[in-house]
């Protein structure tokens, strides 16, 4: 941080001296000074998100589990949904404005059911005045939520030893799949600023619990009542302030410099939810992106969080386009430095290139398949830092055309409609109930395949695509399908010798369905071939019988694929890929040569591109500093770090891989000291 600070230091004194200075000495010229000192900062000092932690609690009692009550609608995908969040558009409830649906509408059936549980239960706590009750785990308190039914249910590993292991390995991807829910869900709605990032996992009748975890002084009913109503008057403070924008990009930047200028990057208590900010006006990313996130969905202009190993940044859909700001990485910490936009409205390659590749900024597993693409930027993609002005987004001017439904009456009590675009890399967003579907604003499905309906609906459809402008609403009145007709009675007629002729079954297409996300591997030399758990239409399908898998790229360092192919009543192929990281890094030593210089050495490794090493004054490694060795041949290293002359200084090491312009790491090394 005190880098950041010489630097926004040194840009004011040259500012001001450009003023006074002659012609000869332009503002622009002392700009090219800053920009070399800004070039050379460290920004990984900002890098202040916790690590989800999720413990286990075992078998649920009754009275831990919470019961959400159901909407009356039909459709299992909305069945719990919230009081709120039964509204069309963000701005329809007090609490929806600031969350967003861009992560939910891509969600399976099952994992929206889930979801909606968290959601009616955290609103519930938000609105209410239940107290929470904490609980002793591994010597320190967690305060966990009720817990919701997942509806997972686990195997029972019984058989060989094998066998054994296969269903353990299915249970585990199973929780996990549970898990990214969770996150999912953590991570979409900064308005219920009483969570912080802890989960549980359980039990009940064989099937998987989860329970959110909150913060202890917030566990108490009253407390958060009146916790709840201070967040409320600061929200609406903040985005009436935003709200004074008369574009959406104006009231971006007036979000985003209300931001730096409200927040000073300090840890606290609650700095991973917005309450930090509400509270003593402190944060770490996770509150900035959080608060971003907020202001934006309250305008109705779509914000996301997104999140790496250690960081939270933001993602903003302009015009129809995506683009990456990080709000953290803009301040400076002065009040009197001029307000920067180095990493405003910027596309995927600028940032991972000012952040110096450091990794920051590469996205964890559970957003794979879920980002848009980040291509677009609001000012020359050769820019680099210290820009004082926030570049100009160029509004799309053409439109993607709407989309078409065709229907089929099947005669069988269903019917298949089928939704195009004109532009085959369109995705299209849809409802049946009657109420506008959009990317994020609204609740709706992604159109994957054709759909069979068996009820009459009001079909709704809207195409989106990066570089145009959304679509109109296609409206479609689907009708009751024909009924199946009775058979005419025919003649009892005595059994002729004529063999019996087995009807064609017609396969089922896996293309539509769902592999859950597998985590990382670690490379070991061998082929990694990790169980799957494939879903389709709202079945658990088995290996062997529904489908075989087959791996490419398993072996080495990178990222592997799994192709599910589809066998006996089923058809078709389903891809997904897993990383698979280097391994730990060995033999790490570190000799004090000098008060504040050390030299690290480590065991030599192959098939990787490099290592990172961290080092810090404290085991921890709050404010740790960061340097990148990269090459794989090189096994030691020369540190200078002033802060450790007359203290312990802690030292790890990973090594590294870079993938298509991406870093794949491996798990630190053992912690040495000198």
């Amino acid at each position: 941080m005190c880098n950041k600070r010489r630097i926004a230091l040194c840009l004011c004194i040259l500012l001001a001296i450009s003023a006074i200075m002659p012609k000869e000495f332009t503002t622009k010229e002392a700009m090219a000074v800053v920009k070399s000192e800004v070039n050379d900062m460290e920004y990984t000092d900002r890098q202040g998100l916790e690590e989800i932690q999720c413990i286990s609690l075992g078998e649920m009692e009754d009275s831990e589990m919470f019961e959400p009550e159901a909407s009356g609608e039909s459709d299992s995908s909305t069945m719990y949904y919230s009081r709120n969040k039964k509204s069309a558009i963000y701005n329809s409830a007090d609490w929806d404005i600031y969350a967003t649906n861009y992560y939910y509408n891509q969600l399976s059936e099952e994992e929206k059911v889930i979801y909606d549980k968290f959601d009616a239960m955290c609103l519930a706590y938000l609105e209410g005045t239940e107290s929470i009750k904490g609980q002793m785990v591994d010597g320190e308190m967690f305060y966990p939520t009720k817990a919701i039914d997942t509806g997972i249910a686990l195997e029972t590993e019984i058989g060989t030893a094998t066998q054994r292991a296969a269903i353990k390995e299915r249970n585990a991807n199973k929780l996990d799949a549970a898990i990214e829910v969770a996150e999912v869900f953590f991570f979409s709605n900064p308005q219920y600023y009483f969570l912080q990032p802890q989960f549980a996992n359980g039990t009940k009748s064989n099937r998987i619990t989860i329970c959110l975890g909150t913060y202890g002084t917030l566990a108490n009913g009253t407390v958060r009542k009146g916790a709840t109503q201070n967040v409320k008057n600061f929200m609406e403070q903040w985005t009436n302030e935003v709200s004074k924008g008369t574009t959406i990009v104006e009231k971006e930047k007036i979000a985003h410099d209300l931001i730096i200028k409200g927040i000073v990057y300090e840890e606290n208590e609650y700095d991973q939810s917005v309450y930090s900010v509400v509270n003593s006006g402190e944060s770490v990313c996770a509150g900035y992106a959080k608060m971003f996130q907020l202001l934006m969905n309250a305008q109705g202009i779509d914000a996301i969080e997104i999140t790496s190993e250690g960081h939270a940044w933001n993602a903003i859909r302009l015009f129809g386009t995506w683009y990456l700001v990080d709000c953290t990485w803009d301040d400076t910490d002065l009040a009197s430095m001029p307000v920067v936009y180095n990493f405003f409205n910027v596309n995927g390659d600028q940032i991972d290139d000012q952040d110096g590749n450091s990794g920051a900024h590469i996205p964890e597993d559970v957003w794979q398949g879920l980002l848009p693409d980040f291509t677009r930027t609001s000012r020359n993609p050769d820019a680099r830092l210290a820009q004082t002005e926030p570049g100009e987004v160029v509004a799309n001017t053409a439109k993607l055309s709407t989309p078409t439904m065709q229907i089929k009456d099947n005669k069988n009590g269903t019917n298949t409609v089928t939704i195009t675009s004109d532009n085959a890399n369109a995705r299209i967003f849809y409802t049946t109930d009657g109420k506008n579907p959009s990317v994020a604003q609204s609740r709706s499905k992604i159109y994957k395949e054709a759909l069979v309906l068996s009820d009459a609906s009001q079909m709704k459809a809207v195409a989106v695509l990066d570089d145009y402008l959304d679509s109109e609403i296609a409206d479609g009145n689907i009708p009751a399908p024909s009924p199946t007709p009775t058979p005419t009675p025919t003649p009892t007629v005595k059994p002729t010798s004529n063999p019996t002729v087995t009807p064609t079954k017609i396969p089922i297409s896996i293309t539509g369905g769902k592999i859950s996300t597998i985590k990382a591997r670690t490379y070991n030399g061998k082929a990694q071939t990790p169980s799957i758990v494939l879903t389709v239409n709202q079945k658990v399908l088995k290996n062997g019988t529904d489908y075989k898998v087959q791996y490419a790229n398993n072996k080495s360092v990178g990222y592997a694929t799994v192709t599910a192919i589809g066998i006996g009543s089923y058809t078709g192929t389903l891809k997904t890929t897993f990383k698979v990281n280097p391994k730990k890094v060995q033999s790490v030593k570190a000799k004090r040569i000098k008060k504040g210089t050390f030299t690290l050495k480590w065991k030599r490794m192959t098939g990787i591109t490099g290592y990172e090493v961290v080092y810090a004054t404290n085991k921890k490694f709050k404010n740790a500093k960061k340097k990148t060795v990269s090459s794989y041949k090189k096994t030691s290293i020369s540190i200078t770090y002033s802060k450790a002359k007359k203290k312990t200084c802690y030292f790890k090491v990973r090594a590294y891989k870079k993938v298509k312009n991406k870093k794949l790491y491996g798990k630190y090394s053992k912690v040495v000291k000198k």
